[in-house]
């Protein structure tokens, strides 16, 4: 009898042991030691096996960025793999900036999770994935893709690996994302961040973001809003590596503020240009920030109606707003001192252009084939006129 007494004791215990397999437990979380020395702690699952207990997290989980356990204070730096595996019944995260990675898994099965909250912070948040693809034509999981996300506060930089066919992005896909906010610690955005999100419609670029990596915003065919926030710090922008496109091509942009200068590629027949052939684009508003207008940046955007620039821009590169054949005026800041070639060539809604008294340069070809003008001003500050530039302007 003893010893069947002591047998029992000893399989209460074992099933304790793996019931309790997380170190400890603090306002409904689970967590484990990573290191006793640096007091650090990963969120976990509650049991031995992630799948033996789906749904342990519901509703809004606010991961806090430190923990009291018997005293000792530890950080949270860390969401470890499957710790919200098959919560289907979780809606809301936030997740401090003392978490510098998320591991695999982490939120696979997250079927009602529609509320993601990444704070503010310094520090690169280092991603894992959700599935890893047998082959190089097989589209992988990013770490959201099975969550149905709405809303997304990203408050820093993100990094994650861009493979398997682009599905490796922790947002690729994700049709029902509607709101992106950008916070001002984010210096870049990833390759493919935000690649196949259907549900955006509007989107702001604050001026602390210095990158875009490639195809970031493929294929996001509702984006009809862009804002480029005033900044002083030149916009470096990748292309859709996949097509040769511009940025932002596929996007029906209808409304555009720019409020920075821009760097991209211009080779591919001009595709590289974020804007170029961009029928949808009806308005314009270039910031007082804004020193240049970029080669091609808006050639061929045949809807183009209102441009309104800045005072500070000081020239208008080669084909800037040529075949742009909507836009029927528009006024050239005084502060330009060089417009290039073919700038506003094929622009036949053009009826009068009053050049101001800055721009010493008219490239050639630059009005050529806008047969609508029938009042030109050239001031006597211009001291060249390229060959064509005023070619069938009958």
């Amino acid at each position: 009898m003893k010893t069947l007494k002591h047998l029992f004791t000893a399989l209460l215990l074992m099933v304790a042991t793996v019931a309790m397999a997380h170190d400890f437990e603090v306002g409904g979380i689970y967590y484990n030691i990573l290191s006793e020395e640096e007091k650090t702690v990963e969120v976990t699952y509650r049991g031995n096996s992630c799948s033996s207990y789906s749904n342990e997290y519901t509703g809004r989980v606010d991961i806090p960025s430190s923990v009291i356990s018997n005293g000792i204070t530890y950080a949270v730096t860390s969401i470890g793999r499957d710790a919200f595996y098959n919560c289907s019944g979780l809606t809301s995260v936030i997740i401090p900036n003392s978490v510098t990675s998320i591991e695999d898994c982490a939120f696979d099965g997250c079927t009602s999770l529609k509320e993601l909250r990444i704070e503010d912070g310094n520090e690169t948040l280092s991603l894992g994935y959700n599935y890893y693809a047998s082959n190089y034509y097989e589209i992988g999981k990013g770490l959201f893709y099975d969550c149905p996300l709405e809303t997304l506060y990203l408050g820093r930089n993100l990094s994650y690996d861009a493979g398997s066919r682009y599905g490796y992005s922790p947002f690729y896909n994700i049709e029902t994302l509607k709101s992106v906010t950008i916070g001002n610690s984010v210096t870049s955005i990833g390759d493919y961040a935000f690649s196949n999100c259907f549900g955006l419609t509007s989107v702001t670029i604050p001026n602390s973001v210095t990158n875009i990596g490639y195809s970031a915003f493929f294929d996001c065919t509702n984006l009809k809003e862009l804002r480029i926030e005033d900044g002083g710090e030149t916009l470096s922008l990748r292309y859709n590596s996949t097509n040769d496109e511009g940025l932002f091509y596929v996007c029906p942009l209808e409304t555009l503020y720019l409020g920075r200068d821009l760097s991209y590629g211009t080779s591919s027949s001009y595709g590289y240009s974020p804007f170029y052939n961009i029928k949808t684009l009806k308005s314009v508003t270039i910031g007082n920030n804004v020193t240049s207008i970029g080669e091609n940046a808006f050639k061929s955007c045949s809807g183009l109606t209102r441009v309104t620039i800045g005072n500070s821009v000081t020239s208008i590169g080669s084909d800037a707003f040529s075949g742009c054949t909507g836009l029927a005026s528009i006024e050239i800041p005084n502060g330009v001192t060089s417009i290039g070639s073919d700038a506003f060539s094929s622009c036949r809604g053009l009826t009068s252009i009053t050049i101001p008294n800055s721009v010493t340069s008219i490239g050639s070809s630059a009005f050529s084939g806008c047969s609508g003008l029938t009042s030109v001003t050239i001031p006597n500050s211009v001291t060249s006129i390229g060959s064509d530039a005023f070619k069938n302007c009958i």
